[in-house]
């Protein structure tokens, strides 16, 4: 027998409130910093670009760059 295919709407539900109004970027961001400031913490600073190259690296390969092997210096 086949099954019948049930489309449900959905509203759009209220972002909580924060108190770093200019930090979140998107609606899941409003979320984690209400999260953040529920439990006495702040978000942390935006990492520069050799910090993401690293963690990107490790990410991806699961072991640490050497230093004379980054491709992006600091500009």
């Amino acid at each position: 027998m086949a099954e019948a295919l049930v489309i449900h709407t959905t509203s759009k539900g209220q972002l909580p409130a924060v108190r770093l109004n200019e930090w979140p970027k998107n609606e899941i961001d409003a979320f984690i910093l209400a999260r953040l400031e529920s439990e006495g913490l702040q978000p942390s600073p935006e990492a520069d670009r050799a910090t993401l190259i690293r963690r990107l690296s490790f990410d991806l390969t699961g072991c640490l760059h050497a230093q004379r092997d980054r491709r992006f210096p600091k500009r």
